[in-house]
């Protein structure tokens, strides 16, 4: 008796272990039967899904999160969860797209890696488009052409590692501004991109606590559009081009409390040149440690209608940054201890005694004043001299 109630279990387990195995887990095969939904059928195998997720409706992301039993409606007291996943792209355009859906997704603890082909902005780990309040948290994103690619509204990335892709780490950007605003990147690890750690062509985002290091460039900022985004209290180091912030015009922009080390520019403030329209740069640049670095503005991003306001509480080398603007200087003294001067269209005065730290003297459309006896030593520019007339310089 025992023999065969023994024997009949067996067979009985081995009836049903087809269908146990792989109860969490899933990979893709190819279907396109249903809306918006390119390989999204689950076949049972391991927590990897191959070839790329698209789901561009509300009712492609339903039907995707029931066959995966995912947690979660979708509604904003009760989010989609994908947590523990890994999206492998296989050489195609992106890992999992989301697009044009009204439902509210958390990703945690997710892999996105593996899509490296180009095609019509799509090519990332992760793509959100046209979409609101999408959490992604605590995911890595490697070895795609984007990391992240944001063209949304209100969306969190926060606590990520991103690295390792060939050219952008994380991307804020659309032809479309309505959809640009109100994202946060936060705290994330960046390094080691081919292009650029971060780029923003969007409206009202806020970019903070992120370690930023080892891309090509840092920060780039590339639209015509870019006002009201908020740069504040990330590090960023060891870049080989740019090492900081590249502002290409804007409104209200805000670069604070940022620790930005090694050499080159650490704040580049230019302007753009959009459709034969130069767009200026207004920006408040305040409480910034810079190492080995300095600022760089072009002059004919600024005006008294978009101002720059450089603070004396950023330092570079330890010692303060001096920014003058439109004054009659006749009389007046600039510390000898600043670590960079920019002198913007004053007339008279005298820059006198000064050691600087990395930055060296910026003057731009400036007239008669003087340069003497000052030390510089290990900057990538000691004095730099734009559309400036009547200059006296002796003795440095």
């Amino acid at each position: 008796m025992y023999r065969k109630g023994y024997f009949a279990i067996c067979i009985l387990m081995l009836l049903l272990l087809p269908s146990l195995a792989g109860t969490d887990s899933f990979s893709t095969s190819h279907s396109e039967d249903m809306d918006g939904v390119d390989n999204w059928m689950p076949s049972r195998g391991n927590s990897t899904i191959y070839g790329g997720i698209y789901l561009n409706s509300d009712q492609s992301l339903s039907d995707w999160a029931a066959a995966q039993g995912l947690p979660g409606n979708g509604s904003a007291s009760n989010p989609f969860l994908i947590e523990n996943i890994t999206f492998d792209g296989m050489g195609n355009t992106y890992g999992i797209i989301l697009r044009s859906t009204t439902l509210q997704v958390i990703f945690r603890n997710c892999t996105f890696h593996n899509a490296t082909l180009q095609s019509n902005d799509q090519y990332a780990g992760i793509s959100l488009w046209g979409v609101r309040n999408i959490i992604v948290e605590n995911c890595t994103s490697y070895n795609n052409y984007e990391g992240i690619y944001i063209a949304g509204e209100g969306n969190l990335v926060r606590n990520c590692t991103v690295f390792d892709n060939e050219g952008f780490g994380i991307t804020i950007s659309d032809r479309n501004m309505d959809y640009m605003k109100g994202n946060q990147l936060l705290n994330n690890s960046i390094s080691d991109n081919g292009y650029a750690g971060i780029w923003c062509s969007a409206v009202n985002n806020r970019i903070i606590g992120n370690r930023i290091e080892n891309d090509t460039i840092s920060f780039s900022y590339g639209s015509s559009f870019s006002d009201h985004n908020e740069k504040s209290n990330n590090y960023i180091g060891y870049n080989t081009i740019f090492n900081g912030f590249i502002q290409t015009s804007g409104r209200n922009e805000t670069i604070a409390n940022n620790i930005i080390t090694t050499s080159g520019i650490a704040i580049g403030l230019l302007t753009n040149n959009y459709n034969t329209h130069y767009y200026k740069v207004e920006a408040n640049v305040y409480s910034n440690n810079l190492s080995g670095c300095f600022i760089f503005l072009d002059t004919s991003g600024i005006s008294d209608e978009y101002p720059v306001n450089i603070s004396e509480n950023n330092t570079i080398d330890g010692k303060p940054v001096y920014f003058r603007n439109g004054e009659d200087l006749t009389g007046k003294t600039i510390p000898s201890n600043g670590g960079e001067v920019i002198i913007f269209n004053c007339i008279n005065g005298s820059i006198s005694d000064l050691e600087t730290g990395s930055g060296g003297i910026l003057a731009y459309g400036s007239t008669g004043f003087e340069i003497e006896n000052c030390t510089f030593d290990h900057q990538s520019f000691g004095v730099q001299l734009y559309n400036c007339n009547d200059l006296g310089i002796f003795n440095n």
